[in-house]
């Protein structure tokens, strides 16, 4: 699995999306905000030392 860190733009929540694949980690991502835009990737311990919500 890999790390996908997220911007929401409607609700201004970053946020991490946990998948095997960027086109995976969007439809996530859309399921959940309203205007997710994929900030980019980022390894499991960014991940964890981020402490944000993870879908």
């Amino acid at each position: 699995m890999k790390n996908y860190l997220y911007y929401d733009e409607a609700s201004g929540e970053e946020f991490i999306v946990e998948a095997l694949n960027k086109e995976e980690a969007q439809r996530t991502a859309e399921m959940y905000f309203e205007a997710p835009k994929l900030d980019s990737e980022i390894s499991d311990l960014e991940a964890e030392m981020m402490g944000l919500d993870t879908y």
